[in-house]
C-alpha cells in the first residue's frame, strides 16, 4: 500500500478502492495482528460525528474481502475476531 498515492497493489495488480475502504484498510495494516472493534473503526475512519449505523463496518470489510481476493493462491488477510472486532493478519518472513 501506498498512503500518499492511495493505492493498493495485491500480487502486483493494481486494486481499486473507495476512500473508506483504503482508510479502514490502512488502519487495519498498519498495526498488524491489532484487533479493533467496530466503534473503534468508525471513531477511526468515519470520525466521531458519524451517525450511521456500525453494520457499515461489516459492509466495508466484506467489500475489501472481495477486492483483495484476486486468486485463490491470496489468503484472506482480514480476520473476524468473533464478539470483539476485526484484524489485519499477515505473516512477514525475512
Amino acid at each position: 500500500m501506498d498512503k500518499n498515492k492511495r493505492e493498493t497493489l495485491v500480487n502486483g495488480k493494481r486494486i481499486d478502492l473507495t476512500i473508506k475502504e483504503f482508510d479502514l484498510l490502512w488502519l487495519l495494516a498498519s498495526e498488524n495482528k491489532r484487533v479493533f472493534s467496530k466503534s473503534e473503526l468508525l471513531e477511526r475512519v468515519w470520525g466521531y460525528e458519524y451517525d450511521g449505523d456500525a453494520n457499515t463496518i461489516n459492509v466495508h470489510i466484506f467489500h475489501l474481502r472481495e477486492k483483495l481476493q484476486v486468486s485463490d493462491d491470496v489468503p484472506v488477510f482480514i480476520k473476524t475476531v468473533w464478539g470483539l472486532g476485526y484484524k489485519f493478519e499477515m505473516e512477514v518472513t525475512e
